[in-house]
């Protein structure tokens, strides 16, 4: 009986197998496309900074920027006779160095920075990432990431050698410690207001600080939710960007996301001081 079940089965498998392999012998059978269409999105050299787009034009692989630079000319845009050149150099050497420094281009002082982080779990000790977010005259100056190694020693599963986690590398993980990036940013967290989504990512900061004894006095901050909230506006982000007429999609910055945010509560004459706060750490304590 179960003999004969068994030889029944193998028919079977070899009939479906012979029958599937003519059907992909057929003259019209469909095959998999050779080519997919990716749309980049890359900054409007008509009204970018130029360092915005130099700064474009210096990260992005040769590969990719020929590409954009296809579509650009496709589109009819137009293209300063500058970056034409900074295009073509990077194109043919591969390599294009921004001719302007950040804070030579722009200062130091901005309407303000969004501030967000990423983190493994939920321990403000696992953050490896700051993202900021700097606007000027109403418009983005630019977005910026620093990774950093978790603050209490190298995290278990980057020990593993080659492992990628969250799309980051060993390499970029343990370069720095919070404490060298600070050295870099702290020009502009003591001079600007700063805008976080919640008080939590507040926190996030203050535990940084305070682990590697980090001193920040009087820097301004506003949270966007606690601000949403006073007003009876929804603070599930989602719902908060819909009511203020905000897009948004999987590649928005965060923390532009909240200064956007910011400024069309203060459009709509919400006086935005009157929730300032400020966050003032010295000496390895809150004061």
């Amino acid at each position: 009986m179960w003999g004969f079940i068994g030889i029944m089965f193998v028919g079977l498998v070899l009939y479906g197998f012979f029958s599937e392999k003519k059907k992909n012998n057929k003259k019209h059978s469909v095959v998999e496309p050779s080519t997919v269409e990716i749309t980049v999105a890359f900054p409007d050299p008509r009204i970018t900074t130029e360092y915005r787009f130099y700064k474009f034009i210096e990260e992005k692989p040769s590969l990719i920027l020929n590409e954009i630079y296809k579509k650009i000319l496709a589109q009819g845009i137009y293209l300063k006779p500058e970056y034409e050149r900074a295009i073509q150099t990077k194109l043919k050497s591969g390599k294009f160095k921004n001719p302007h420094s950040f804070i030579d281009f722009f200062g130091t002082d901005f309407d303000m920075i969004g501030v967000s982080f990423d983190r493994f779990f939920w321990n403000n000790n696992d953050s490896y990432e700051i993202q900021l977010s700097f606007i000027k005259d109403g418009k983005i100056a630019d977005n910026q990431t620093y990774y950093f190694a978790v603050a209490k020693g190298k995290f278990p599963f980057v020990e593993l050698k080659g492992m990628n986690f969250f799309s980051l590398t060993t390499d970029n993980l343990n370069s720095n410690t919070f404490d060298v990036i600070y050295k870099d940013i702290n020009v502009f967290l003591v001079n600007n207001r700063l805008v976080f989504e919640s008080q939590e990512y507040v926190s996030i900061l203050e535990s940084l600080l305070l682990t590697h004894n980090l001193e920040l006095t009087n820097a301004r901050y506003v949270v966007a939710k606690e601000i949403a909230a006073a007003n009876r506006l929804p603070i599930e982000k989602g719902n908060l960007l819909k009511k203020l007429k905000i897009s948004n999609d999987k590649t928005s910055f965060e923390p532009f996301l909240n200064c956007q945010i910011v400024s069309e509560l203060e459009d709509k004459g919400i006086l935005l001081r009157q929730y300032e706060k400020t966050i003032n750490i010295r000496n390895g304590q809150i004061i």
